[in-house]
């Protein structure tokens, strides 16, 4: 079932498919696993989309579809997308969540980073203040969306970057 949020329903509905197309991938990929979406409850307040079991190891996945840099782009872009530090409401974004891994969704793949590693390495590199106007951002801006309200903040992370520190590549 599609949550609706208002003006995020296509947002919402783009992440749902991502998250439909990762599952299908991983079961092509391992056919011994054994694959299923999250609670509500994980989704939303662990970021757990899916949850992937095989033999005695399970492992929890927040997938992220393909993000554009502005909002005005006709297309995701093919060289960043946004890591989330913190929520619309100021609190721990995705990227502090209980999630093992992230699949980048990429094209014809999705880049399966471990979370920590994501993390350490954003925090390494990002940018000292935030910006409140994504236009022409440099990598690892710390981008606010202050003027619609929000009190998130979001980092621009190059995906060259997320494909060296990858733990595989899962094709579709």
């Amino acid at each position: 079932m599609i949550h609706t949020y208002g003006e995020y329903t296509k947002s919402v509905a783009d992440g749902t498919a991502a998250e439909e197309r990762f599952m299908k991938a991983f079961v092509k990929a391992f056919p011994d696993s054994e694959v299923k979406a999250s609670t509500v409850f994980d989704n939303k307040n662990r970021h757990i989309d899916v949850i992937c079991k095989r033999g005695n190891s399970t492992v929890t996945f927040d997938v992220k579809a393909e993000k554009k840099v502005n909002r005005s782009d006709s297309t995701a872009s093919a060289e960043y997308t946004w890591v989330e530090l913190l929520n619309n409401f100021g609190r721990p974004g995705w990227a502090y969540g209980h999630e093992k891994y992230l699949a980048f969704e990429w094209g014809d793949e999705f880049i399966i980073v471990e979370r920590e590693k994501m993390l350490n390495m954003v925090n390494e590199r990002k940018l000292p203040g935030i910006k409140t106007e994504n236009r022409d951002l440099p990598p690892y801006s710390q981008y606010q969306r202050a003027k619609y309200g929000n009190k998130d903040v979001c980092v621009l992370t190059p995906i060259a970057d997320l494909r060296e520190i990858s733990k595989f590549i899962l094709k579709k």
